[in-house]
């Protein structure tokens, strides 16, 4: 018999779910769409496997203590950085394009990368007016 359904197989739906594990519970995710992870999936950019969505684990959390517990590294991020995870590598950075140039994937990896950054920002800004930061890509050199 089922004791709890989580709607959602994002990071909280799954974190939710291995937590009540130890609780002895019959726990069972729902998930709508045909992948786990929520917002968080990985797509390819220029053929390389490249993370999306939800990449922040704040400190003293229980999410903190669950990347602990399953091995998985952090990197520090502060409000003015960006950071990207790819091929098992975590580079951050205070200007996107420079973050782009560090990351250890091809050229035409870099300008689908660049694209995709550029489309998101110019959604952003179609509905919530124009971005802050002076290193969004819409300020890049041409």
């Amino acid at each position: 018999m089922l004791d709890l359904a989580i709607v959602g197989a994002g990071p909280a739906g799954i974190a939710t779910a291995y937590f009540l594990r130890d609780l002895g519970l019959d726990v069972t995710i729902f998930e709508a769409g045909d992948e786990v992870g929520g917002r968080t999936r990985t797509v390819p950019v220029g053929g390389i496997p490249s993370n999306t969505g939800a990449l922040f684990v704040y400190r003293d959390t229980p999410a903190e203590e669950l990347a602990a517990e399953l091995g998985i590294r952090t990197a520090a991020f502060t409000p003015d950085t960006y950071g990207i995870h790819i091929n098992n590598e975590t580079v951050v950075d205070d200007d996107n394009h420079r973050l782009i140039d560090q990351l250890p994937i091809s050229s035409t990896a870099r300008d689908q990368l660049r694209a995709f950054v550029q489309t998101s920002v110019d959604e952003y800004e179609s509905s919530h007016g124009p971005a802050r930061s002076p290193t969004t890509p819409a300020n890049w050199p041409a």
